[in-house]
């Protein structure tokens, strides 16, 4: 029997949490039931680095680490179904294209698809991910997503995520696979977090238990963003992540010296460099975002987004609106990301009046 969940049924303190730190505690610990443990499987990327053995390495062993992550992920998608086609979220970094080189030495580039978004003149890294798939002979799908055609897209995954949420693009990313009949894809979170690719990593970089403690906190934060993305594209497409879904690929890249991840400004360094020996990528995307904070992340440049009529919408969507008391948040009108996760709250308190959440009991 299905329970329609009102305001009562909010957790207050996960809520004051979520809306302090845009994180919620062990995901996907909910703001309102159930709890979902469906996120255990990541337990692992967060255990204690293995001892690296130098005489187990050989040179070109990132890049069968990564093939062979890719190759089990999309084993497991066999085992259910035949594979059509498998997407891949696309920016032209190095991480997402080495996705899909891998899943097109696999599959066949016939049966893999990249899929870029440009965000504004700001955020536009469609001329990499057109690189990488020149480069595979597979396809590109691109689409310029507006302000306007997210706006509708908030309510729609904060649904979804049964929290407020500031992250349309995913779930605008998951209609336009769905919409191309693309149900599987690939994402490339978490190869940043294990070779060096996050600024909190290159700030520590000379002591190896802070850059393990480090790494252990990005990673957690990707346990994060698995939730969130996964949810984002609930209904539309199955999603796989296959640099965190195996406990010996995290582990083998755990373990390899911090010199082999970040020397100075530069970010993955040992990755880049088998890819440049082995020409296993085109040389602009293996160099793409190398100084560590110069590569753009998936998703707007929101300062230009603001300009371009967010600003105006979060003011329609103050969650003052629907009775919420805003006091212990004066914060939340100081930048963009504030901004924007409390109008997604005025989508959140609209959804339990409409009875929109429900709970088996």
């Amino acid at each position: 029997m299905k329970r329609k969940l009102s305001r009562e049924d909010i957790n207050q303190e996960i809520l004051k949490h979520w809306l302090d730190t845009l994180r919620l505690p062990n995901p996907p610990m909910g703001i309102i039931p159930p709890i979902i443990p469906y996120y255990d499987d990541y337990a692992h990327i967060v255990n204690k680095p293995t001892v690296y053995i130098p005489e187990n390495d050989y040179w070109g062993r990132n890049i069968d680490v990564i093939s062979s992550a890719v190759e089990r992920s999309l084993e497991k998608w066999q085992q259910k179904q035949k594979i059509d086609r498998v997407g891949v979220f696309l920016s032209g970094g190095i991480d997402s294209s080495l996705l899909l080189k891998c899943a097109c030495n696999t599959l066949g580039s016939d049966k893999v698809r990249g899929y870029n978004l440009r965000f504004g003149d700001i955020q536009n890294e469609t001329e990499y991910a057109k690189a990488v798939c020149d480069f595979c002979d597979c396809r590109l799908v691109t689409d310029y997503m507006k302000p306007e055609g997210t706006f509708p897209l908030v309510k729609e995954s904060t649904l979804e995520l049964r929290a407020p949420t500031w992250c349309p693009q995913v779930r605008y990313m998951a209609h336009l696979l769905a919409k191309d009949g693309t149900d599987k894809a690939f994402i490339g979170l978490g190869l940043d977090a294990m070779t060096g690719g996050e600024v909190d990593l290159q700030r520590v970089q000379h002591s190896i238990e802070e850059f393990t403690k480090a790494e252990t906190d990005c990673l957690e934060l990707q346990r994060h963003f698995i939730w969130s993305n996964i949810t984002h594209c609930h209904g539309l497409v199955d999603l796989k992540v296959p640099y965190l879904e195996f406990p010996d690929v995290v582990a083998y890249f755990r373990r390899l010296p911090t010199c082999h991840k970040t020397e100075g400004e530069n970010t993955k360094v040992r990755v880049r460099e088998e890819v440049r020996d082995l020409k296993f990528l085109p040389e602009k995307n293996a160099s793409y975002g190398l100084k560590v904070g110069t590569k753009k992340g998936f998703g707007p440049d929101w300062a230009e987004f603001f300009g371009m009529g967010y600003e105006k919408w979060t003011l329609e969507h103050d969650p003052a609106l629907k009775g919420f008391n805003m006091s212990p948040y004066p914060h939340w009108k100081s930048n963009c990301w504030w901004k924007l996760i409390f109008s997604s709250l005025y989508y959140f308190l609209e959804l339990l009046d409409e009875g929109a959440y429900t709970v088996d009991e």
